[in-house]
């Protein structure tokens, strides 16, 4: 097996540069950023996109789910295509702009955010609602918003 010394030896840089795009966008998953994962989860989406057999039982799982309830609209969970939207809309980069007017510079370590707090009733299903921001901005927004305690659920 490759250690990083030998990896680094045996990579160009546009390669070096790509690990380090994919460790910064699976920081959530993997955060120590070992090389194994990284390739792990680059070798399961490629082979989920262009291995036929693995292509044909994802379909089959995907059939058998029932169509989405006013539930799973009203979830938590942020959908794919709102992610999607507000990635594109935020540039890649925390939205939290300082009171100079300073925007953070941040592109790695970031959250989707609801503007509104789901717990406080915001929605996850409307790109309006959700924003990129870093990991310390989400933070020191959910300590203004609730302080030391977090909602345990969500009001009615």
């Amino acid at each position: 097996m490759l250690g990083m010394k030998e990896l680094i030896l045996a990579c160009d840089e546009a390669l070096l540069r790509k690990l380090e795009r994919a460790r910064a966008v699976l920081w959530h998953k993997h955060p120590a950023g070992r090389v194994e994962d990284i390739f792990a989860e680059a070798l399961d989406f490629l082979l989920d996109k262009k291995d036929p057999e693995r292509r044909l039982k994802k379909k089959k799982l995907l059939k058998r789910r029932p169509p989405p309830s006013a539930a799973d609209t009203e979830s938590r969970r942020i959908p794919q295509w709102v992610k999607d939207e507000v990635w594109a809309r935020d540039g890649g980069r925390c939205t939290f702009t300082a009171s100079g007017g300073t925007r953070c510079p941040e592109q790695e370590s970031l959250e989707f955010d609801h503007i509104m707090p789901w717990a406080l009733g915001g929605r996850s299903h409307d790109p309006r609602n959700i924003r990129l921001l870093c990991r310390g901005h989400n933070q020191m927004r959910g300590r203004q918003m609730f302080g030391g305690g977090w909602p345990q659920s969500r009001p009615p």
